[in-house]
């Protein structure tokens, strides 16, 4: 039979062990976390970037879209005039 102060030295021990294995995991589970935010930031960045990029190109179609109209118009309007004038002339 252990001597109670034996006994309790062992569970110290023990509990001394446990909790420096759950500290150990509390600083991987930190590391791998922190690590894991650094990602999310990055792609964050990343998707800002792209989101920019993708609203200059709406902004260059809609320009284009815009001439195109025009020039539509113009050419609509240049047609009508034209068949007026046939009309006129028979």
């Amino acid at each position: 039979m252990l001597h109670p102060i034996e006994e309790a030295l062992g569970t110290l021990g023990y509990a001394n062990m446990h909790y420096t294995s759950v500290s150990n995991n509390e600083e991987k589970y930190a590391d791998r976390i922190a690590a894991e935010g650094s990602d999310l930031e990055q792609k964050d960045e990343e998707l800002a970037k792209e989101q920019i990029a993708l609203m200059e190109k709406y902004d260059e179609l809609r320009k284009k879209d815009s001439s195109l109209i025009k020039k539509i118009s113009e050419l609509t309007e240049e047609i009508s005039n034209d068949m007026y004038k046939e009309r006129e002339a028979l």
